[in-house]
């Protein structure tokens, strides 16, 4: 007899999360950006206008900058997980972050659900064209004759930039000075103005000045060559022990979403990833499509959770 109260609350609670998953989307939906606008926003607004045309209510996009991704992270953790709030966001937020920086607000595993790998970035070393360097080897030995007197720029401490940077000094022996910028549209900016001398931003931040003549790419920061820049060597042809920190960029929605909405939303997601539409405005920016179930994307976090401890053991940064 007692069984029969918690059957009956189980069997409504069934009922009325089968109810919300056929009428939802019923209202507009937000999208998050916890970035500044010249990053990786431009590609979060292609996405978010697919998914928008496949679920039949519009998908605002929402930057909330601040802390390296972290306020507006910790919007979407608290919101209601009903599936109208959504973060486009990187794995240095969700996993990077929380090796590297203290008083992290959110748990990327507790606070979150994970809905759907977007992309990989194409992850580059760059330089502004007054520096008078060319490659990897060059740049090396410019920086050891002047060391300590050059300054890398990154998205933020905790960053994938600043790990990226970290690594990139251990493996070569030299003295860059990191300066932190509160997004990656203004860490661009400064190094194309000269004010920082290197940086390893994406190809999609970088593309503008590059097409401007404010920046060079000297190499990628990535396991092999990207056969959309066929003739730009990895670091790692020059520095073999070279590995670089994960590098997708994702959507999450709070934690404890009904699976019929999880569902919906990364189909719609999925989708949007496979139209003719997206694919070449990605590639544009040469990002990698990734895509997958939400489940994919969990264990992709779960891999690279590892990783990157051990990347951060192995150059003993402490917490900022």
């Amino acid at each position: 007899m007692r069984l029969y109260p918690v059957i009956f609350y189980m069997a409504f609670a069934l009922s009325t999360a089968q109810v919300f998953a056929q009428t939802y989307p019923s209202k507009p939906l937000r999208m998050v950006i916890p970035f500044p606008p010249g990053g990786i926003d431009t590609q979060a607004r292609v996405l978010a206008q697919k998914m928008a045309e496949d679920l039949g209510q519009p998908m605002v996009v929402e930057n909330r900058a601040g802390a390296n991704g972290n306020i507006g992270s910790e919007n979407v953790a608290r919101s209601a997980p009903d599936g109208y709030s959504t973060l486009f966001t990187s794995s240095s937020t969700m996993i990077i972050g929380l090796f590297v920086s203290k008083n992290v607000p959110f748990d990327p595993f507790k606070d979150f659900t994970a809905i759907l790998n977007v992309y990989e970035s194409t992850q580059t070393l760059a330089v502004p064209t007054t520096l008078p360097v060319n490659s990897v080897k060059e740049l090396v030995e410019h920086a050891k004759r002047n060391p300590g007197k050059l300054s890398y720029s990154s998205s933020g401490v905790g960053s994938w930039v600043h790990l990226t940077a970290e690594v990139f000094k251990q493996v070569t022996g030299t003295d860059i000075v990191h300066v932190p910028y509160k997004g990656t549209g203004p860490m661009v900016s400064d190094l194309a103005a000269g004010r920082v001398e290197v940086s390893f931003p994406s190809y999609a931040t970088a593309q503008n000045f590059l097409a401007a003549g404010k920046v060079k790419i000297i190499a990628l920061a990535a396991p092999a060559r990207f056969s959309g820049l066929p003739e730009i060597p990895t670091i790692g042809e020059t520095f073999p022990a070279f590995q670089r920190p994960p590098t997708w960029i994702a959507l999450f929605g709070p934690a404890g979403m009904p699976q019929p909405v999880l569902r919906r939303l990364s189909a719609a997601g999925q989708k949007a990833l496979e139209s003719a539409e997206l694919r070449s405005f990605y590639a544009k920016s040469n990002a990698v499509i990734v895509g997958g179930t939400p489940e994919d994307l969990a264990a992709t976090m779960r891999a690279d959770w590892d990783i990157t401890a051990r990347l951060v053991k192995s150059l003993g940064i402490q917490p900022e």
